[in-house]
């Protein structure tokens, strides 16, 4: 099995909110409202009290325009791995 591993950009975002929105944390139900979030949360803010939603909506605000760093791996057109940077 071969990896393209795809500097995160722009026009990944739709895949990696898709990756998060499914197979990300499948087997860690309690961690898949993240979205790699946590460490961009301002200190100042209580993060348990972040939902979902909110952690989602920032992190695309983020990807869109260039903030989020990081690489998705790919196995054909499926996202299957993501590393933060």
């Amino acid at each position: 099995m071969s990896y393209d591993i795809v500097a995160l950009t722009p026009k990944h975002q739709g895949d990696y909110l898709a990756y998060f929105d499914g197979p990300a944390f499948a087997d860690n139900p309690d961690w898949a409202g993240c979205y790699c979030h946590f460490y961009f949360c301002p200190r100042q803010l209580d993060w348990k009290s972040l939902g979902s939603k909110e952690n989602r909506d920032a992190i695309a605000a983020r990807i869109a325009v260039g903030e989020m760093e990081g690489y998705l791996a790919y196995s054909g057109q499926e996202v299957v791995g993501w590393l933060n940077v």
